[in-house]
């Protein structure tokens, strides 16, 4: 079997994923009536090709690993990128593992009788086309695409842009495959651009951006005062104390991150560089709470005065598959940390495996993020700031145990205030009281993007939902 790839110009974006989607549609309805020993027979041929296709795929990998340092990833990322004889022996086996499962399709999940003698089952149908978006992972590419294939559904894929080469490689045997067992090789499509600019650029498209109510930020553990098994000194013994109750420590931490970094190197533009919660214009936001200047000499500093002038050793736990590259930010913190002296481990982990953690507080460090659904400044106080408190009601999301009398107060006092313009006030009170204690580290504000065809007005929304109501044509 013969496997091309091709990098040559793309065309319009916008005529790229009308395509792309006429053409999944088209190859759904055709997978989704095959046989189960179709599919499965596919996905063994996808599995030779990957084989057959080494050299090929290590020599695009290459050209991805070679930009991704070139571009200044940290180890932990080049490694998830990086494929080797053995990691591709993995994706191969891994789709003939997934060829081996019992057949989903047609399986029926329940059964049930009407008293007017009617019987009803609930049975199991492809959806059609599914759409995946992931991180720089390139055998993502091939599980994503294998589990589609034996669900009877076909897949638009698009992997992180450092990844680009690497995923169009196994694509391409993926496609190889479908053929090879006479399906139609748009059942697995990828996404052949993740340039955002280009997006912008192309005249046929209009793109709407609005910062969102999400914002990323670092949370530390407070449920505890003495050791914690993730902080140690730099002999790896845990420490007598929680470092973190120190509000020196919390304000070198954040003085330690360059948040204009951040923005321009990870999110490649789509977010904002914050200190608090909220984006401009919502209610509590505070104009002059900044976002932390960048300032390691000083980081080292107040980490002496804290008595940590050798720094200390963490473990900073993220999900790697909830928030946009929050495994990313999440390495990048770590090799700022790293450079003032506290040196950074980061434990990603799939964000199903997070929560029960969370939950029982075994982070000392952890990425969190938080949409503030009501649009202003006391939802992310009482949920996540609040003591946790079950009679009042306050610190339904507070993993972390944070306590403070005196934010609590603040807060009540605000949320007790009918008058909006005083109550606003009250909260940027708050607000600038958290800049000041820093009982979390702000990172950044996402941008929600969208783009339509041109000739059609969108109203962006800061609360990530899209909406028919807010797409009108232009006058």
């Amino acid at each position: 079997m013969t496997v091309v790839t091709s990098l040559a110009a793309e065309p319009a974006l916008a005529e790229v994923m009308q395509d792309l989607g006429r053409r999944a549609r088209a190859a759904a309805r055709t997978l989704g009536l095959a046989p189960a020993e179709t599919r499965a027979r596919a996905l063994r041929a996808m599995a030779a090709a990957i084989r057959a296709q080494e050299a090929a795929i290590l020599a695009a990998n290459d050209r991805d690993m070679a930009a991704a340092t070139d571009k200044g990833l940290s180890g932990a990322m080049l490694d998830r990128l990086k494929l080797d004889a053995g990691r591709i022996a993995a994706m191969a086996k891994g789709l003939e593992d997934i060829a081996a499962l019992p057949d989903p399709v047609g399986a029926v999940v329940a059964e049930w009788e009407r008293p007017n003698g009617l019987r009803i089952a609930r049975v199991r149908t492809p959806l059609g086309v599914i759409g995946i978006i992931y991180e720089s992972r390139p055998n993502v590419t091939a599980d994503a695409g294998g589990l589609c294939v034996k669900s009877g559904n076909a897949a638009i894929l698009r992997g992180g842009s450092e990844s680009l080469h690497s995923a169009r490689a196994i694509h391409a045997c993926l496609q190889a495959g479908l053929v090879e067992a006479g399906l139609p090789a748009d059942a697995i499509q990828l996404v052949p651009t993740s340039d955002r600019a280009r997006l912008q650029r192309d005249p046929r498209i209009t793109v709407t951006e609005i910062a969102a109510l999400r914002n990323v930020f670092l949370s530390p553990d407070y449920s505890r005062e003495g050791p914690h098994p993730q902080v140690t000194d730099n002999a790896g013994t845990p420490l007598p104390r929680n470092p973190f109750r120190d509000v020196r420590v919390r304000r070198a931490l954040s003085m330690a991150i360059n948040r204009e970094a951040l923005v321009e190197r990870v999110m490649e533009g789509a977010a904002t560089a914050t200190g608090q919660w909220l984006p401009e214009g919502a209610f509590g936001y505070n104009p002059d709470v900044r976002p932390p200047p960048y300032d390691p000499e000083g980081a080292r500093r107040l980490l002496a005065e804290a008595g940590f002038p050798n720094g200390f050793r963490l473990t900073l736990a993220t999900p790697n598959d909830r928030w946009q590259n929050d495994a990313r930010l999440a390495q990048a913190v770590a090799q700022m940390w790293s450079r003032i002296g506290v040196r950074t481990q980061v434990d990603a982990m799939p964000f199903t495996a997070f929560v029960p953690r969370r939950s029982r507080q075994e982070f000392a460090m952890q990425v969190g993020a938080w949409g503030s659904s009501t649009g202003e400044a006391s939802n992310l106080l009482i949920a996540i700031l609040g003591t946790y408190d079950r009679q009042k009601l306050t610190g339904a999301s507070n993993m972390t145990r944070h306590s403070d009398p005196t934010l609590d107060a603040m807060v009540e006092r605000a949320n007790a205030t009918l008058d909006d313009e005083r109550r606003e006030a009250l909260l940027r009170e708050a607000v600038a009281y958290f800049a000041d204690r820093v009982p979390l580290i702000p990172l950044l504000q996402y941008t929600n993007t969208w783009a339509v065809r041109r000739g059609l007005r969108h109203e962006p929304r800061m609360d990530e939902r899209t909406i028919a109501m807010g797409v009108r044509p232009e006058r």
